[in-house]
């Protein structure tokens, strides 16, 4: 999908409108900026007409009204329409009343995914039994660590996604791996990932899932997509900033150039 921001001129206590146009989807987005910090997030018309439509949702959005309400309806939209869903399993302690809650509701939704996208982390947060698994040094909220069996926990989480369906999971500098469910089989495709200096993480999520998407809008393999996905993840973790350093696609092709191609 392809996003534009605009000013609302009818509301100047709302800080942007998101009108998303992709091969036929069309979704408008408003978010909206108050003095108690709420969020608002509404959507419009969601409608599909190609194969390529997707529709991504951060998990973060479940954990308060009235972000949950709206995700789920785009969620319910974007089903009922045929268009791929991709859920980031994105999890921020302190979004929830308590951790736990996440994993609940995570769970829940799985069922109506196509490809979830997470870190090895957040498949811990995903199936935590215990609050005190988690640690949280130096008001790192996006970076915990989180004890579990990974590996259990990945193929716990499998059992709720769809017949066909992905788990896409990120292991930092190891790169990452995608876990397909293809009739009743389970294809394990890893893609290496890149050695830079690491300045900052903020953002890096974001960017992953900017690329790996682009490349699957474009109907490239798993194994290329992830590598993508890296490499989006790579670049910005170089820099002091979040997400609005992500690579635009001439950059990211010739940053994977320069270190041995796909």
């Amino acid at each position: 999908m392809t996003g534009g921001f605009d000013g609302f001129a009818d509301a100047p206590e709302c800080r942007f409108t998101i009108n998303q146009q992709s091969h036929g989807v069309a979704a408008s987005s408003r978010v909206a900026a108050r003095g108690d910090e709420q969020r608002q997030f509404v959507i419009h018309h969601l409608t599909k007409s190609s194969t390529r439509d997707y529709l991504e949702i951060s998990a973060s959005a479940f954990a308060k009204e009235p972000s949950r309400s709206a995700a789920l309806l785009a969620l319910e939209i974007a089903r009922a329409a045929g268009v791929t869903v991709y859920l980031d399993l994105d999890f921020r302690a302190d979004q929830w009343h308590d951790p736990r809650a996440y994993g609940v509701t995570v769970r829940g939704v799985l069922g109506s995914v196509d490809v979830a996208i997470g870190t090895e982390e957040e498949v811990n947060a995903a199936m935590l039994k215990h609050a005190s698994d988690i640690t949280i040094s130096h008001s790192q909220i996006t970076a915990p660590e989180i004890r579990g069996d990974t590996n259990a926990n990945v193929a716990a989480l499998l059992e709720k996604l769809p017949p066909r369906a992905a788990l896409v999971v990120k292991r930092g500098a190891r790169g990452s791996s995608v876990y397909v469910k293809n009739a009743g089989r389970l294809e394990v495709i890893d893609a290496a990932g890149f050695p830079v200096e690491v300045l900052s993480i903020l953002g890096a999520g974001d960017a992953f899932a900017a690329g790996l998407i682009y490349a699957r809008a474009q109907g490239w393999d798993w194994r290329k997509s992830a590598r993508m996905g890296n490499a989006c993840g790579a670049i910005v973790v170089t820099r002091i900033g979040c997400a609005d350093f992500t690579p635009r696609l001439e950059e990211a092709m010739k940053f994977i150039a320069s270190h041995g191609g796909f």
